[in-house]
């Protein structure tokens, strides 16, 4: 993967880490500190995992689902654009109810589906429709608190 040859040796280590337990179907939390480039070490795990051939792996997932906070939603669009050309980032941002709609119809094209936390409350049903293969959440501490809403929101993918 071209993107690969541009990470720091500590975010190779990151995306072998990711890559390895999402691979065996299990959770993972990356808690690096912040500014080492869990984003990007996020992307190039899951995109390898996506686009793995059938053949070699009994679990192939297609579909993402990024749950980040509002403030972040441009952050994870910004550092897509980056390392994909304009006009092929895989992702589609969710503004209005429709934009699920676009992406369950488009998932081949867009795998990922970035969307805050709030909007992820209030679209809740709509996103159900889709099933998404993963789920990442930014900002994850926001959810340790079993009985919210959010919580129980985002446990249900």
């Amino acid at each position: 993967m071209f993107i690969s040859k541009h990470l720091r040796e500590h975010q190779k280590d990151g995306v072998r880490f990711i890559f390895s337990h999402l691979q065996n179907e299990k959770g993972v939390i990356l808690a690096d500190e912040m500014g080492l480039g869990k984003s990007i070490q996020t992307i190039v795990a899951t995109l390898a995992l996506m686009r793995q051939p059938k053949s070699s792996a009994s679990y192939v997932p297609k579909k993402c689902l990024l749950v980040v906070p509002s403030s972040l939603v441009n952050n994870w669009k910004s550092e897509f654009r980056k390392w994909f050309y304009i006009g092929r980032s895989p992702i589609i941002t969710v503004a209005k109810p429709s934009d699920v709609t676009t992406y369950s119809c488009s998932y081949q094209t867009y795998p990922y589906l970035v969307i805050s936390y709030e909007m992820a409350l209030r679209y809740i049903e709509k996103l159900a429709s889709v099933h998404f293969d993963m789920l990442v959440c930014d900002e994850g501490h926001r959810l340790k608190n079993i009985n919210s809403k959010l919580r129980q929101a985002v446990g249900f993918f």
